[in-house]
C-alpha cells in the first residue's frame, strides 16, 4: 500500500484531539475527512506512524487496528507544523516540484521555513 502523506496529517490529527486512554482509530467513526478510506488503509497508516516514532501505541491490536496510546513529541511536532491547510498545500506542492516525492524530513523542514517567513524570521 502506498504511503499518503495527507492521510498521515488527518491521522496524527485525529490523535491528538482525543483525550488520554488507549483507542482504535476507527475510519467509520472519525468525521467527514475520513469519508471513503478504508479501514485497512488507515490501520496501515497508524503502523508506520508508529514505526516512524510519531504515535505512541501498546504494540496490540483489535482486529488488526494497532492500539493507540497517543502522539509522540515529534508527532505533536509534526501536527503543530502541519496544522495550517494553507501552509501544507504549499510545502507539499514545493517539496513535490523540487523532488518528485513527499518525505516527513522534507515536509517537516519545508513547513518550519514557511512558518519562520510568516513570522518574520525566514529569508
Amino acid at each position: 500500500m502506498k504511503r499518503d502523506m495527507d492521510l498521515c496529517r488527518k491521522v496524527l490529527q485525529c490523535i491528538e484531539g482525543l483525550n488520554t486512554g488507549v483507542y482504535t482509530i476507527d475510519a467509520g467513526n472519525l468525521g467527514d475527512e475520513f469519508c471513503g478510506v478504508e479501514q485497512d488503509a488507515v490501520n496501515h497508516h497508524v503502523k508506520i506512524l508508529v514505526g516512524a516514532g510519531f504515535i505512541d501505541a501498546t504494540g496490540g491490536s483489535v482486529r488488526g487496528a494497532p492500539l493507540v496510546k497517543g502522539l509522540t513529541w515529534e508527532g505533536h511536532e509534526f501536527v503543530e507544523k502541519s496544522w495550517d491547510q494553507g501552509l501544507w498545500e504549499k510545502a507539499k506542492q514545493t517539496v513535490k516540484e523540487k523532488t518528485g516525492g513527499l518525505t516527513v524530513e522534507l515536509l517537516s523542514a519545508v513547513l518550519a521555513s514557511l512558518a519562520k517567513k510568516a513570522v518574520g524570521l525566514g529569508d
